[in-house]
């Protein structure tokens, strides 16, 4: 049991580093506390010179029935958003 615990807890590592949000116009600094699946952040400056981020993710889905929600976390947005695979 210990180890499947392990095993589990391997997994989800492994599933958070393979995360791929994009980041466009921001600094480095910025891009460590936006940690999304599959997102889009833009960073602007604001009037007063502060960071302005927006974050853009992928759309809720709900497949229909006889169907599965599959994503490829392996791309970059909106490459990455999920759709319904008919089971065969």
């Amino acid at each position: 049991m210990k180890h499947f615990a392990l095993l589990c807890i391997l997994f989800i590592l492994v599933h958070f580093s393979t995360q791929t949000p994009k980041y466009e116009n921001c600094p480095e600094n910025v891009t460590k506390p936006y940690i999304c699946d599959c997102c889009k952040v833009t960073c602007s400056l604001g009037a007063k010179g502060d960071l302005n981020a927006i974050g853009v993710a992928c759309p809720a889905v709900m497949c229909a029935p006889g169907s599965i929600y599959y994503e490829d976390e392996s791309k970059q947005y909106p490459d990455c958003c999920g759709n319904c695979t008919k089971i065969n």
